[in-house]
Formats: C-alpha cells, structure tokens, sequence
C-alpha cells in the first residue's frame, strides 16, 4: 500500500459518512417520488443505458481477469486501512486466541496461560495462528502478519461469492455481487485477532457446495457438502448451523415436489449426519454440549418469547446493515425462486437460501438470549448471510425489478416495521463491534435529539422502501447498499492511541529473552484508589495486557492480590511465602524469566524494562512500567516487607517509571 493511497483512505472520517449519507439518502428519495415525472423517466433511460454499456464492458472481462483483480484490490484497501489499528481492540477474544496460537507454537498445546483448555476454541484457527508465531521474529511481527492474512482470507471471499451469484445471475450481476460481498462493513475485522474473518469465506464456500449438492446430490458431493460444514466448524462452532440449513433446504424441496422419491436422493447425507452425531455424542461420554465446545453453553432452558424477541432485534439490525432495500427484495426473491415456476437450480438456491438465513439468525437469537450474549445484539455473528441478500438483490436487478403486489406489499412492511421494534435501550451502549449498526443509529439519534428514539432511523427507511417500491434504475437500490455499508463500515473504523511504529514496542520481552526461553507475567495488585490522582493516568494494567499480547515469550500469566480486570480473562492466582518467594499451587514458581511492576523487587538480575511513557511518547501524562527479572531460584522478593499492606498502600502512590533502577 503506497503511502500516498494509505492518507488518502486516512482522510475519510466516519462523521463525514455520516454526513454525506443522510444528504446522499436523502437525494436518493427525492430520485425515487420523480419516477412518474418525465424528467425522471428521461433520468432512469440515461442510468439504464449506462448500465447497459457498463454490463456490456464487463462481459468482455473473462472472470479469471476480474476475480483477481476484485480480490487484489479489497485486499489492497484493508491493508491500508489497517495500518492505524495498531494494536488489539477486543478482551478477551484476541488475548485468547493469540495466546492459544502462541502456546501450541512453543508447543505447549492447547493452553491459554499455562492451564490446558481442551480444543474448545475453534482448533483449526488456532493452529493456524501457530505456524504464524512459530515463523514471526516477535509477537509484534506475528500481529501484523495476521492482519495481513485476515486480509486475505476476506478478500478471498469474493471468489465463491460470484459463483454463488452464478447460480441465478448473469456474468455482470454475479461480479457485482462478488465486488460488494468484499466491501461489507465487517472487512474491517481484518484488524482483529478474531475467526470471523477467516470464516466469512469458509461460510460463503460452504453455502456454494450446499447449493451445489441441492441441484444434483451425488454421494461425493454430499460427502463434500458434510465435511466442508466439520471443517468449518473447526474454525467456528456456529458453522453447525448449516446442518439444520441443509436439512431444511432438503425438506423444501421435498415438499415442493410433493414426493419421497426427491427425499430419498439426500439418504447418503442423512448416514453420514447419524454416523456423526454418534460419533460425537460417545466421544463426549452422552453430553450433547461437548461437541459445541465453546458454545455449549447455549445448550439451555429458553423462553420461546425470548428467543422471538431477540430474533426480530437481530434481524431489524440486518435489515438496517443492508441499507432496507436488498432486505426487502430477499423476501420478493426468495417467494419467486421458490415458486412453481422456478427451475431445479433456482429452487436449489432459493431453498439454501432460506435455510441458511433462518438457522443462522435462530443461532444468533439464542446467543443474545443467553447470559452470555451480554444483552447485545450480535451482528458480528449474522453478517455472513450478506451475501445470500446481495445475490437475490441482483436477481432482482436482473430481473427488471419485479413487484408483484402482495409480496411487495408484505416485504415492505417487514422492511419498515422491522427497525422500529428495537428498543433504544439496545442501540444507546457503544458496541461498534458486535453492532455497527446501532453506533450509526444512534449517532443520527444525536444529530436529531427529537428523534432520540429507535424512530430516528423511520426517514431513512421510509426513503429506502420508496426506492424499493418505486425505482425504475437498479442505480438507486445499488447506492443504497453502498451507504449503508459506507455508513456501518465508518462505525468500524478503528485507529489506535499509539501509531504502529511506537506499539512495535510493546514487543520488549521478545527482543530480550534467548531464543526460546518463555517468560511468566506476575500481576501484583497494588491499590492505587489510595492515590485518586494517580490512578487517573495509569496505564500499568494496559501495559501488562499490551505486553502479554505483543510477546510470544509471554505464555503465562499469574496474578497476587487481584485480577488485572481490563484483559477480561483471569489467572491462576499465586501466593507469597513467609521468605518472600512466589508460590504456585504450594509449590515454588519454576519460571526464571519474571515480567512484573517495576516498583517490586526480585533477587537476580534486572534484564530490561519499559515504561508506558517510552511507547506513548514524552508529551503522555500515564504511568506505568515493568521489568523483565532473571530472578534467581527460588523466586522472591528482594524485601518481604514490600507486600505488607500498608507499604503497599504507600507503594500505589509512587508512578511505576517515577522508579529508578539501580
């Protein structure tokens, strides 16, 4: 990414999107209620024609030129954004993964702080975040290579999108369906240590073979249809969903053609699922969580309203990512595929359609049900359908814009009534993460306070369902989509509070232990609300976490005292002995290398030391400093007397780099 484009990309500011999304929007209307005036008759002709030339153009294109390029240029985009995300966003998900990827690098095996977890958390990409730790010369070159291979698996996303869309469009619709599949909101993802982005390409593919096995299921393709789905559940559970989905497809079908004999084509499927499940189900002793590692704990009492209620939240937050319009042509769409009138390839993807859909909203329903879902709304989990709604959107397109008026009537209804279901009390908190659509709803809610109310988004749908019930160009349903992506993709932005250059710092442990040797991070709590002054500029608890994530050496973590609480994971807590040495369980701490607040210490030698100023820069005003000790067995402190309570109390008022070292 040339510096040159990297400022550009820079220049845009999410406030800007914002702006120019409610002017945009708002053209975008008045372009819509001109379709009965001869000015906009003479508009649609002209933006028809364009578009004519412009299909002609690409069909001239053979896909293996336009793929790559299509591929090359999302990734080139992301790659320039993501230099600013310097350094990680989400606690606990990439201290978990990173430090799971770190410990089968050092080959420790599925460990998460030096105490087994078992392979609930998705082992195939955690194994491959260890072949990247195992080559990168720090934790900080490994970070940067994962973006870049986030990146890439995104952008890659593009390829099973358009032979999607090839299953319904022509050669034109199916690359813009591909081009935009690659231009959601959730790219950025690229930045995080996360499995969604390598997932949202193994989704995509995994609904292709689905559709594929739906139009002629051979017993290879089903076999292929059931062992993609295993492997990407591998990366993440959630793929599990797609079973369900295929299940329902099968039975469309099958009641469409009103006969056993299309039921019994899918028997291979059915032997290989039982065969499965048994298989799981006695490795896991009967304990039907087990199999869902980490989501086992869905498995739970739910109340059917719950569930219900959560759905249709979800499903509005969909409804307004999409930008209203492609929402509501899936539902006109989705009626015609499956219609009598359909083909055998039509139906095949219209039934995958609505299975996929449907499973995958349920599953996300149920975890914004649960405890664990933190009472949010979890669009991070639901955006893999996207594309499923852009194909049907170009088939729309395709198809002249077809509105027949009971399903027209009934789509934009739900398309409209929908968002204005959701409670403010769910759009309010700032979850840009799991939400971007909520952070851009409320930021409207902002700008208009009369509006300050889930009602602040109706103009804007109401302005999108006239372009559904009203435009003659595929040119207005196409913008909307862009904004509505332009618009959440801004909620997303993400620029941290060091550059890239300055958080390659954090990675000090690497560049100071031998080759090899692993380092024990010892959080030792100190109460700094003894010292309110002071506690409003430290930064030593997010110098720990920082350190932790940015060094490969750093596998363990043990606390005294209390939880360092900003990484939302916990450690093994560890004692102090009546001769000051660090006990683990009983037993004396083993490790020699000693990361820990540099306001204690340790008898043995001090091997480097960083300060949060030394990273932030002089003009920073936080505190906070640790020290890498070669300490000498057993582990103790220099001066028992550092942890009595009121020395430590006395302790908290000192800033950890206010400490010199001998």
């Amino acid at each position: 990414m040339s510096p040159a484009l990297h400022r550009g990309l820079a220049f845009i500011r999410a406030d800007d999107l914002v702006i120019w999304s409610v002017v945009l929007g708002a053209a975008c209307a008045v372009l819509a209620f001109t379709r009965t005036s001869p000015r906009g008759e003479e508009w649609s002709k002209t933006c028809n024609g364009v578009l004519a030339r412009l299909g002609n153009a690409l069909g001239s294109i053979p896909a293996g030129v336009a793929l790559p390029w299509i591929v090359v240029a999302a990734f080139a985009t992301r790659v320039g954004l993501d230099h600013d995300a310097a350094t990680p966003r989400i606690f606990a998900d990439e201290l978990i993964y990173s430090g799971i990827g770190k410990a089968l690098a050092a080959g420790a095996g599925f460990e998460l702080r030096g105490m087994p977890i078992g392979v609930d958390y998705t082992p195939l990409y955690v194994l491959l975040l260890s072949v990247v730790y195992r080559f990168a010369e720090d934790g900080a070159e490994a970070y940067s290579a994962i973006q870049k291979l986030n990146a890439v698996a995104m952008s890659m996303t593009a390829v099973p999108a358009y032979f999607l869309a090839r299953r319904i469009v022509s050669y034109g619709w199916s690359l813009l369906v591909s081009a935009l599949s690659v231009a959601v909101p959730a790219m950025a993802y690229t930045s995080l240590v996360i499995t969604e982005p390598i997932f949202y390409s193994g989704f995509v593919a995994a609904c292709l073979v689905i559709t594929l096995t739906m139009e002629h299921p051979t017993v290879m393709r089903q076999a292929l249809c059931i062992g993609s789905i295993c492997a990407l559940a591998a990366i993440r559970v959630q793929a599990l969903v797609l079973i369900p989905a295929f299940i329902t497809a099968v039975l469309i079908t099958g009641f469409s053609a009103r006969s056993l004999a299309s039921l019994r084509r899918f028997v291979a499927a059915g032997a290989m699922l039982a065969v499965l499940a048994a298989g799981l189900l006695v490795a896991h002793r009967g304990d039907v969580t087990g199999p869902l590692g980490a989501y086992g704990v869905l498995v739970r009492d739910y109340s059917v309203w719950e569930i219900g209620r959560w759905l249709v939240f979800n499903v509005a937050v969909l409804d307004v990512s999409l930008g209203f319009v492609a929402f509501g042509t899936f539902i006109v769409v989705v009626t015609r595929l499956l219609g009598r009138q359909a083909s055998p390839r039509e139906e095949a993807f219209g039934a995958v359609a609505v299975g996929v859909v449907a499973w995958t909203c349920v599953s996300v329903a149920l975890l914004s049900a649960s405890p664990y879902g933190l009472d949010r709304l979890h669009w991070r989990s639901l955006f893999v359908v996207i594309p499923i709604f852009l194909v049907c959107l170009a088939r729309w397109l395709q198809s002249g814009m077809p509105r027949p008026w009971l399903t027209t009537i009934v789509a934009a209804v739900v398309t409209l009534g929908l968002p204005l279901l959701v409670p403010w009390r769910l759009i309010v908190p700032d979850f840009p993460i799991d939400s971007p659509a909520t952070v851009t709803w409320r930021k409207l809610g902002e700008l208009a306070p009369a509006f300050a109310q889930p009602r602040v988004i109706a103009p804007f749908a109401v302005a999108a369902v006239a372009i559904f019930l009203l435009a003659r160009s595929p040119v207005l349903p196409i913008v909307s989509v862009l904004l509505a992506f332009g618009t959440l993709g801004a909620a997303l932005a993400w620029k941290s509070d060091v550059s890239r250059e300055r958080a390659e710092r954090f990675a000090w442990v690497d560049a100071a232990v031998p080759d090899g040797a692993a380092a024990v991070m010892v959080h030792i709590e100190v109460p700094e609300g003894a010292c309110p002054n002071l506690h409003s500029t430290s930064r030593q608890r997010v110098l720990e976490v920082m350190t932790e994530f940015f060094n490969s050496s750093v596998t363990r973590v043990r606390a005294i005292g209390g939880q360092i609480g900003e990484d939302g994971l916990h450690a093994d807590e560890l004692s102090f002995g009546k001769d000051g040495s660090l006990r683990d369980a009983g037993e004396h701490l083993s490790d020699r290398h000693l990361v820990v607040d540099s306001r204690f210490d340790f008898v043995g030698e001090r091997v480097a030391r960083v300060n949060m100023r030394d990273i932030e820069g002089p003009e920073s005003r936080a505190s906070g400093s640790l020290t890498l000790w070669l300490a000498d067995p057993p582990v103790r402190l220099a001066d028992v007397g550092q942890v009595q309570s009121h020395r430590l109390a006395r302790l908290a008022c000192r800033p950890a780099d206010a400490i010199s070292p001998e």
